[in-house]
């Protein structure tokens, strides 16, 4: 009998073959999609048990994103602490690649800890081999931004056998969960391991550099590299020195949005922003040069970039709420206070709600201190890395993960 991934690809590809404009096509696609995940997810449910057998860590391990840094440090903080893992990459993460199924393991038993989130977590139990007949303990690691995850993603978390969160703001957001849920940050490398890369961008040496980072799938809104540039420009209204660089990717997916944020920047060479996508060596060359990580977010279920920077020993200033707060806290120099706002989201990601709305006058003068004041740079930077060091380094990861897998998997000595 044919899959119900058999079935779909049939259906495709008669539904390419049909002379329609493609301005229908796209209208007609983006709720189809939505059905046939609801499908997907009706034929789907958890295995009542699991038997023991491989540690798997399933994720898009050849794509650049966070969710694919996610999977990435997972499978190699397990390995670095001993743990056998086998990795399964699923591809580039859109439904239709999710749904063009490979070879399933031999045996579907063991422990799969799958780095997708809830919208397309059925697709990807559809592309393991997954399904209610395994003997598989299914992991989801998911990553949700507001104070409440909607209702789809609570029923979809009957899908999963548990559920490990990066941080109590998601685990908080997730707490009507039908499946327990466990806050398991992620790991930060070791740094040691890292590649010296030079910096991709050619910067002033001398130059002074804010860096701000964010991927235009995940809502400029959200993001707010806006606030950013208006930090920026009110902390240094003439400062010839200083440098903004808002490194983003996929741009081109999202032209209105792009627009916004290049004419907020407009008149001011001292703002560089750059649409491309670089290797994880580019990134970390980029993270080092610069000077100061400005991440002025309205929400964050974890906030990665913030976490390596500080890893680095660089200070951030970042907003003062959701996930980054589990490793930064509110005491840090860098945390800007805020004001809960209404969640308005012109890139219709996120509805309902509030987020919050950090003080870019604030923002701005931690901004002009530490542009002025080395030693405070260097102190906040220090401060910085003893907090990350303690809540996110392998030690911390293996007090999380060993309770979830120390039966299963003892680690290797």
């Amino acid at each position: 009998m044919p899959s119900f991934g058999d079935l779909l690809r049939t259906a495709r590809g008669v539904w390419k073959a049909l002379p329609i404009p493609m301005q229908v096509r796209r209208g007609v696609g983006k709720y189809s999609w939505k059905a046939i995940e609801q499908v997907s997810f009706t034929l789907r449910r958890r295995s009542k048990g699991w038997d023991e057998g491989k540690l798997y860590v399933a994720g898009f391990f050849s794509e650049s994103h966070g969710i694919a840094a996610s999977a990435i440090r997972c499978a190699n903080a397990l390995e670095h602490l001993g743990y056998p893992v086998e990795r399964i990459d699923l591809g580039p993460p859109s439904a239709m690649a999710l749904l063009n199924t490979q070879s399933p393991p031999d045996d579907l038993t063991g422990t799969y800890i799958i780095h997708v989130n809830a919208p397309e977590f059925s697709f990807a139990l559809a592309k393991l081999g997954l399904t209610h007949r395994s003997r598989a303990r299914v992991i989801g690691y998911w990553a949700w931004e507001l104070p409440k995850a909607p209702e789809s993603w609570i029923r979809r978390s009957r899908l999963c056998h548990e559920i490990w969160v990066p941080s109590q703001f998601v685990a908080d957001a997730m707490a009507a969960a039908r499946c327990p849920v466990h806050v398991v940050p992620h790991p930060l490398p070791d740094m040691k391991a890292a590649s010296a890369a030079p910096c991709p961008l050619d910067l002033p040496a001398d130059a002074f550099v804010a860096l701000s980072m964010l991927d235009m799938r995940s809502s400029l809104m959200r993001k707010n590299p806006i606030g950013a540039i208006r930090a920026f420009r009110q902390a240094f209204p003439d400062k010839e020195s200083a440098m903004l660089v808002i490194k983003t990717q996929r741009g081109d997916q999202y032209p209105d949005s792009t627009v916004r944020m290049r004419e907020a920047a407009a008149g001011d060479p001292r703002i560089l922003i750059t649409n491309d996508t670089w290797s994880r060596a580019e990134v970390d060359a980029l993270i080092q040069r610069a000077d100061v990580f400005l991440s002025l977010h309205r929400a964050e279920g974890f906030g990665l970039v913030i976490a390596e920077t500080m890893q680095r020993g660089k200070p951030v200033i970042a907003t003062a709420w959701s996930g980054n707060i589990d490793f930064m806290s509110t005491d840090y120099f860098g945390a800007v206070p805020v004001s809960m706002v209404p969640v308005e989201d012109q890139d219709q990601i996120y509805a309902g709600q509030e987020w919050a709305e950090p003080d870019i006058a604030i923002a701005s003068r931690k901004l002009k201190q530490l542009f002025s004041d080395p030693d405070l740079a260097r102190k906040a930077g220090e401060d910085g890395l003893t907090r990350v060091t303690s809540c996110l380094g392998l030690s911390a990861y293996e007090a999380h993960v060993r309770p979830r897998l120390a039966t299963a998997y003892p680690i290797k000595v």
